[in-house]
């Protein structure tokens, strides 16, 4: 969570309108179960923004001290879509933003293992460091999505 509010903030300081997908979604429908909050954002990522009239989704991963970071199997199957992205970091790190269809295809090739029946990939931080299709920090995040045609 520490991640996701530094996130939320540097995307309201790079001056987007951004809020947590939970909170959005209960806003919209407040009788959704903790359950059915879950499972949405597992497919809408933590955070939306509003940006030129559509909507952008972003999923935060944070690679811990460790230097790696178990990424759940569920994210490359259910966080996929034309506008998602992941904002990927750790202390010390600008943050990286992703889109989605790299990342998956990224984490596809990563190593696989088995934690309490469920399935991951070993997310390191030179994979994130070495993926050259992506965008350092929110400022610059910005001006890709103002210089980015609609899809």
């Amino acid at each position: 969570m520490k991640f996701q509010y530094r996130v939320l903030n540097e995307l309201k300081e790079a001056s987007f309108e951004v809020d947590e997908v939970r909170k959005q979604f209960s806003k919209k429908y407040p009788k959704l179960t903790k359950y059915q909050l879950n499972n949405l954002e597992q497919r809408f990522g933590d955070v939306v923004m509003l940006f030129n009239g559509r909507l952008v989704f972003i999923e935060c991963v944070n690679i811990g001290t460790e230097f790696t970071s178990p990424f759940p199997e569920h994210k490359i199957k259910k966080f996929q879509g034309s506008e998602k992205w992941y904002a990927i970091g750790w202390k010390g790190y600008k943050t990286k933003f992703i889109h989605s269809s790299t990342m998956n295809a990224y984490a596809k090739k990563l190593p696989s293992f088995e934690r309490e029946g469920k399935k991951f990939r070993d997310l390191r931080r030179w994979n994130i460091k070495n993926i050259k299709k992506s965008i350092s920090g929110a400022s610059e995040f910005m001006k890709f999505l103002k210089n980015e045609k609609c899809k």
